[in-house]
């Protein structure tokens, strides 16, 4: 269900600029924590908010990273929530290095599913770039640190 190498956005690009999520309401993010890194990846690649249950536990837990992952998507969303996907490529043999593109150059979004750094972009494994109007990429390492 989440292996990024065999997952393509079928639902982002037939619904154009509905926001879907193809995450199960019953799995919050943390409820499978080996699972987690690469869900917040395909979140983003896919310019979807992850699945996120939160209680004071979860928030002492996981407070800062949830802060960080959403200075992080929010400009994502705000640039390209309603933009449809107009693209999706592979970029790695072995498809864990993914990038989407939403609207007219509205978003550009890099993941690396990987454990090494992606020679021609230079993304390290476990991050993930995002662009929004062409502007400086930002990146984002979830659970690197």
């Amino acid at each position: 269900m989440f292996d990024p190498a065999y997952r393509v956005p079928l639902s982002q690009t037939v619904l154009h600029d509905a926001v879907i999520s193809t995450d199960r309401w019953e799995l919050p993010l943390y409820k499978l924590p080996h699972q987690a890194r690469d869900r917040i990846l395909l979140a983003m690649l896919y310019n979807t908010p992850v699945n996120l249950v939160l209680n004071d536990d979860e928030l002492d837990s996981h407070g800062e990273q949830i802060a960080e992952l959403q200075r992080f998507f929010h400009p994502l969303h705000e640039a390209a929530a309603t933009e449809p996907m107009t693209g999706f490529d592979y970029l790695s043999g072995d498809n864990l290095v993914q990038r989407t593109e939403f609207g007219d150059g509205a978003l550009t979004v890099t993941a690396n599913f990987g454990d090494t750094a992606h020679p021609a972009s230079g993304i390290p494994g476990g991050c993930v770039e995002a662009s929004v109007n062409g502007g400086q990429p930002q990146r984002l390492c979830p659970g690197n640190g």
